[in-house]
């Protein structure tokens, strides 16, 4: 899996775009997870970080961040899971 290859910032890459696409589809409650989760991965880039907090901010500009309930191993395989 990509834990072993180190592709770690390419999947929080991916997971910023699937939270951008639930919010482009009027799917705001799905964003969120993926958003916190990148938001407070330490592996994120501050560029990462700024592009999840932007997106949080349009969808409750004066919440604050809570950490995430899953880690991104978790996320990723859950979200892996509906195509097998």
């Amino acid at each position: 899996m990509a834990w072993s290859v180190q592709a770690t910032p390419s999947l929080l890459t991916a997971v910023l775009g699937l939270a951008a696409l639930a919010i482009a589809t009027g799917q705001p409650e799905q964003a969120w997870p993926p958003l916190q989760l990148v938001y407070h991965h330490p592996a994120s880039s501050q560029q990462q970080k700024q592009q999840a907090e932007q997106l949080m901010a349009t969808l409750a500009p004066s919440t604050s961040i809570p950490a995430p309930a899953t880690s991104l191993e978790t996320y990723v395989q859950m979200q892996l899971s509906v195509y097998r």
